[in-house]
């Protein structure tokens, strides 16, 4: 390192001088950090305003139907199925329709199952429906390997007063020993459960049963055959135990 001295000058003078050199350079320094500091604050508002654009943009492109379990028949029927109690109100009072078919275990407790035109449905359609109410019952956690479903018309479902729960009329179509069996898909980018019945396959699939396995680590599993979050995978498997297969179709 080089140090220039001024020899007209006593030593006193060129330390006051190197002093205040020493000054502007610090002040250059501290503005530079604060402009520096400046800009990164400027780059994290553009990067969050980037972010709530992309989940503005990721809320517009999901579909009403979305909220619930759903899947499309092998005819392209929408099918519905609450997954709790309030769920299961708001698709009777806002989704059931006069053309739609009503679809529930045979078992107390369990997601109520809307088949949309149901009444203009083939009977396939109607038993991939019936298989989803299956699988979403309690007769999951029970550890049923089959149970018997119903559907009902519009006319023949009335409302409770306990919220999820209805009153039913009239003769019911039956579904007998219907096989509690799903499948995970992966359709449209979308991660999806679908019934077993279904004739929709996908490169991937994970083919599920009740079994011994617990759903903790059915979801840690499932969730990394398809690389994604373990929250995609919850959403979608039934309350119990399980017994899973793996297959590339």
């Amino acid at each position: 390192m080089k140090i220039e001295i001024d020899i007209d000058l006593t030593a006193q003078q060129n330390a006051q001088l190197y002093y205040e050199k020493a000054k502007k350079i610090r002040k250059k320094i501290e503005g530079g950090k604060k402009a520096i500091e400046k800009i990164k604050k400027e780059i994290e508002e553009i990067e969050k305003e980037k972010k709530k654009e992309r989940k503005i943009k990721i809320i517009e492109e999901k579909k009403w139907y979305e909220r619930f379990r759903f899947f499309f028949t092998s005819n392209n029927f929408l099918a519905l199925c609450g997954k709790n109690a309030e769920q299961n109100q708001i698709l009777f009072s806002k989704h059931f329709k006069e053309e739609d078919l009503f679809f529930h275990a045979d078992i107390f407790g369990g997601g109520v199952v809307i088949l949309k035109n149901g009444k203009n449905a083939k009977q396939e359609d109607k038993l991939e429906a019936a298989q989803f109410a299956a699988c979403y019952s309690n007769a999951w956690e029970e550890g049923y390997s089959s149970i018997d479903v119903y559907s009902l018309q519009f006319s023949q479902v009335k409302p409770s007063t306990k919220k999820g729960e209805f009153l039913l009329l009239g003769e019911r179509e039956w579904y007998k020993n219907v096989e509690l069996c799903l499948r995970i898909i992966e359709a449209n980018k979308k991660i999806i459960s679908i019934p077993d019945k279904s004739k929709m396959r996908a490169k991937k699939e994970v083919r599920i049963k009740p079994g011994s396995l617990e759903r903790n680590k059915a979801i840690e599993e499932i969730a990394k055959f398809f690389n994604v979050e373990k929250e995609k995978i919850e959403v979608l498997l039934p309350n119990g135990k399980f017994e899973i297969k793996f297959s590339y179709v």
